[in-house]
């Protein structure tokens, strides 16, 4: 079993797209997507991790992948707490007495 850079990084990039995946807000395609990119990734770090011989094939993705899905989950947090906090800061509208 040989887990160089490659494979680790193939396994960090699926564990942060199936993170990506639980986050709340997003459609529900969005999520399937994550959930499956993750699973194909961590599934690809494991078979060329078991392999014996041949040549694997790893996209310049996968070093880019977890710091694009941190930066996703992160923007996604903000933007639900700021529409939390502004939902939370907006007055109830006031009865006018005068027009009874």
């Amino acid at each position: 079993m040989d887990w160089d850079k490659y494979t680790v990084f193939s396994v960090l990039s699926g564990v942060c797209l199936i993170g990506a995946a639980f986050i709340p807000d997003n459609k529900a395609t969005e999520r399937l997507g994550a959930a499956v990119g993750g699973l194909a990734f961590i599934g690809y770090a494991w078979y060329a991790g078991h392999a014996i011989s041949g040549a694997f094939y790893f996209p310049i993705w996968i070093f880019i992948m977890p710091f694009a899905a941190l930066l996703y989950m992160g923007a996604s947090l903000v933007e639900r707490l700021s529409k939390a906090t502004a939902v939370e800061a907006t007055p109830a509208p006031h009865s006018d007495d005068r027009n009874r």
